[in-house]
């Protein structure tokens, strides 16, 4: 029984001949995740079974998922919901159809997930990846798409490994598009890492702000000089951005914003950079 932690032994007989072996399971492969005692054998399971009172409850993973065809955000984190995800060394996998734009977490308005692993390696990850070949300018795949909540990356890998989803494949999608609360990514370890963008700071709402603040983590991006974080106002209202960049590794910087956007905010005072030098991209008469 695989699905039971502890001894077991097996006993084959073959024309005659018995042979016995013993071995350990360390861990079942039965259940992915863990609510303190409870276990739960995916992580839609998990997810749903949290309170949205505001309290923190830990989901640690305690086994590997892959979700096959989908065509939706796998789990999202509701209003008030606020999880800790301990990945603890293991991964969840989405491969996903383009019908529509699509995602492993969406995080809604008003909802809270903290990413990390307490493993000793630190070698899990939330990994998401599209089975199409097409560029669809209506089609975008993110690991996670944080829709006016609150993300904070502390440890582990998000990964979007999507090279033929073109132009919307994004590790984390921070969006702000109307609606009733800020959008804030905190990025303070870990690997955030995409085909295309890692980050996509998508501005789009002139009374609520899309915040991102990179205090550490390496964040690449497969695009060259174009493409790690990228801070995009929509159009030429005047959209609340803010983005502050003190530590990090980070390979490469995009920001667009209209000449006549004046409430976008873009701080960098620390931070390596791999592919280039952040002043030369200071417009004239901006320090």
């Amino acid at each position: 029984d695989f699905s039971t932690p502890g001894k077991q032994t097996v006993v084959i007989s073959y024309e005659g001949a018995i042979l016995t072996y013993e071995f350990y399971v360390v861990r079942g492969s039965k259940f992915v995740a863990q609510i303190g005692e409870q276990n739960y054998e995916t992580i839609q399971a998990a997810f749903a079974a949290v309170a949205a009172d505001g309290n923190e409850v830990t989901i640690k993973l305690v086994g590997n998922q892959i979700i096959r065809n989908a065509h939706d955000y796998v789990v999202t984190v509701k209003a008030n919901q606020n999880i800790k995800l301990d990945l603890n060394g293991y991964s969840v996998k989405g491969y996903f159809q383009n019908d529509k734009s699509v995602g492993l977490i969406k995080i809604a308005a008003k909802g809270q997930l903290t990413v990390e692993d307490n493993s000793a390696d630190q070698e899990g990850a939330l990994l998401a990846e599209g089975m199409y070949d097409s560029d669809p300018y209506e089609v975008s795949l993110s690991v996670i798409s944080n829709q006016q909540g609150n993300l904070i990356v502390n440890s582990g890998s998000i990964i979007n490994e999507c090279g033929h989803c073109g132009w919307g494949a994004y590790a984390i999608d921070n969006l702000t598009n109307g609606g009733i609360g800020d959008a804030t990514l905190t990025v303070e370890g870990g690997v955030i890492t995409s085909t295309y963008r890692a980050i996509r700071q998508f501005a789009n709402s002139d009374t609520k702000s899309n915040n991102l603040f990179i205090t550490g983590g390496e964040i690449t991006s497969t695009t060259g000089n174009k493409g790690a974080v990228w801070l995009q106002s929509a159009n030429a209202k005047a959209n609340k951005a803010v983005l502050s960049i003190t530590g990090g590794e980070i390979s490469s910087l995009y920001v667009y914003a209209p000449e006549n956007d004046t409430e976008v905010e873009v701080v960098i005072c620390g931070g390596n950079y791999q592919t280039f030098d952040p002043s030369e991209y200071v417009p004239e008469g901006y320090v």
